[in-house]
């Protein structure tokens, strides 16, 4: 039974990130659609996505309440909570990151994190939300990574696609920051965007 719904665990988190690549390369390719017209193109529309490798260190921290837990039974936990991160490299940036996740028994643990990132991309300032995977075998955080892609943008990140890999590379001496190098590509056409 343990297995069983655990499998199904895992394979739901494969489907939510396979739906958040779909959905961000929709997302993406919607607003170039609708500004080209029924006839009209502008130059900006008719650009030809040419995907730029993406890559910098993503640092996060915990911000104290919010902390829910609750037993799903077998030894298994969801759990939600929130906190706090920065970007550098392609983004460039801060961000608020609420997630939520389950634990197993041999301290495995899944989660999906919202990545509500303010900041720069390619010179191009606005906000934009990212979906996140994390997965850790056993033990709990020893080792994590996962997928991520950019689901919306506002401003000059409106137009803003990527998708890519994340992996853990620690912790500071306190463990109060965790750090990962992200890795992956994007695109961001040249109209309209704020510098």
């Amino acid at each position: 039974m343990k297995r069983r719904l655990t499998l199904a665990v895992g394979f739901c988190l494969i489907a939510t990130a396979l739906l958040l690549i779909a959905v961000s390369v929709a997302s993406a390719a919607r607003p170039l659609a609708a500004s080209a017209g029924p006839m009209k193109a502008s130059k900006a529309s008719m650009e030809t996505p040419v995907l730029a490798p993406a890559s910098g260190v993503w640092t996060w921290w915990g911000v104290d309440g919010g902390y829910w837990e609750s037993s799903l039974g077998s030894n298994l936990y969801f759990w939600s909570n929130g906190e706090r991160g920065s970007w550098t490299g392609t983004f460039n940036g801060t961000s608020v990151e609420p997630y939520s996740g389950v634990v197993g028994s041999n301290d495995t643990m899944w989660a999906l994190i919202t990545i509500n990132f303010r900041g720069k991309v390619a010179g191009h300032r606005g906000s934009a939300v990212i979906g996140l995977t994390v997965d850790s075998p056993s033990p709990f955080g020893d080792t994590m990574g996962g997928h991520w892609a950019v689901m919306s943008g506002t401003g000059g990140l409106k137009h803003l696609f990527g998708l890519g890999l994340w992996e853990f590379t620690g912790t500071d001496e306190t463990g109060t920051y965790g750090y990962a190098d992200y890795t992956g590509a994007y695109w961001l056409p040249s109209c309209g965007g704020h510098h």
